[in-house]
């Protein structure tokens, strides 16, 4: 299984433990899990990122409702399984690397928790 976390992501002090044990045991039979994320919308940016994370949600809960498959992954925090990285060819080189990544999911119809 490999993590990713972007530079500023904090793992909360009581989770610092247990991260890792927590996520495999979350991801279960998934091929890949998005980690939850909780901005603080301190700023004007961090406001931007809040609704950036929101309205991404949202439309992803939609897609799946309709198409029972996420199109869309945030790549702030996710965990994958090593073997569907390889799969999908790892990622391209992108502008914005997680949301091609994501969409190389959706289209291998890989289960997203």
């Amino acid at each position: 299984m490999l993590i990713f976390l972007d530079a500023d992501v904090e793992i909360p002090e009581e989770l610092k433990g247990i991260f890792l044990s927590k996520v495999v045991e979350e991801l279960g039979n998934f091929d890949v899990m998005e980690l939850k994320k909780v901005v603080c919308p301190d700023s004007f940016f961090s406001s931007l990122v809040y609704y950036d994370y929101f309205s991404e949600s949202v439309a992803n809960y939609f897609l799946y409702k309709k198409l029972k498959r996420c199109v869309g992954i945030n790549g702030a925090g996710f965990a994958v399984r090593r073997f569907i990285v390889e799969k999908i060819g790892g990622f391209k080189n992108f502008i914005v690397e997680d949301m091609e990544f994501g969409l190389d999911l959706f289209k291998k119809e890989l289960q997203i928790l």
